[in-house]
């Protein structure tokens, strides 16, 4: 069977009142820790789950760009959007679209963020949530960490390692999904008017190692009885 696919990712940005709320919790390290810098470790482990938390990211963070990729027409489509649901809505149009409505979306990490994230905005706005989000991941690939394991794509480096390893050839991987926050606040304020433009370059080149990875891994399997493999010159 074939499927056809549209590689995405999002970059968001946390709300500095998240900083607020953790200050007015109560945070308590574990009983048996004595040394201060494993009780300031342990402390900062818990507020960076509270931080994670999907409710509390929903509220406290936005969608600032979304970029989607067409392998199959060689299009790229970037949603910046300064309101959100603006930004939300022209994402789901083109999901919901004659085109895409039954492509397959592919992420990095998009299962465990991107998705339930969008769907999160999607009901925090009241919107109407695409079928792409209700169909409970059941396509052959939605999330290129389920080859690599979950882990490791969490990384900031794997796109670096990525365009090392397939020899990609990016320009300009020098930041990391933690620096969105402060560029999008730098655009809003006039600072760097520049910003949002680097925040959407950044985010087409996450899809486009996710659609490398993709296209590498669905490749066909070689015929061996056909096909002379010759590792001579490799190690």
């Amino acid at each position: 069977m074939e499927y056809n696919y549209l590689d995405f990712d999002v970059e968001t940005a946390v709300d500095s009142r998240i900083n607020d709320y953790l200050e007015q919790s109560s945070f308590f390290p574990k009983k048996n820790l004595k040394d201060q810098e494993k009780i300031k470790k342990d402390i900062m482990e818990k507020k960076e789950k509270v931080k994670a938390q999907a409710p509390l990211f929903w509220y406290l963070s936005r969608p600032v760009v979304i970029v989607a990729y067409d392998d199959s027409k060689d299009i790229t489509y970037s949603f910046n959007n300064q309101d959100p649901t603006l930004l939300l809505i022209e994402f789901c149009n083109l999901l919901t679209s004659e085109a895409y409505q039954n492509h397959i979306l592919v992420g990095k990490n998009s299962s465990k963020f991107d998705m339930p994230m969008i769907t999160g905005w999607l009901l925090k706005y009241n919107l109407g949530v695409p079928h792409h989000f209700k169909r409970h991941l059941k396509g052959p690939l939605t999330d290129i960490d389920h080859i690599f394991g979950y882990s490791a794509t969490m990384n900031s480096q794997i796109s670096a390692l990525a365009d090392y390893a397939f020899g990609l050839n990016i320009d300009g991987k020098t930041m990391s999904g933690a620096d969105v926050g402060d560029l999008y606040m730098q655009y809003q304020m006039g600072i760097n008017p520049s910003a949002l433009d680097i925040i959407t370059e950044y985010c087409k080149q996450d899809v486009y190692i996710v659609t490398e990875m993709r296209r590498r891994f669905q490749k066909p399997y070689i015929n061996r009885s056909t096909t002379e493999i010759n590792l001579e010159g490799v190690f």
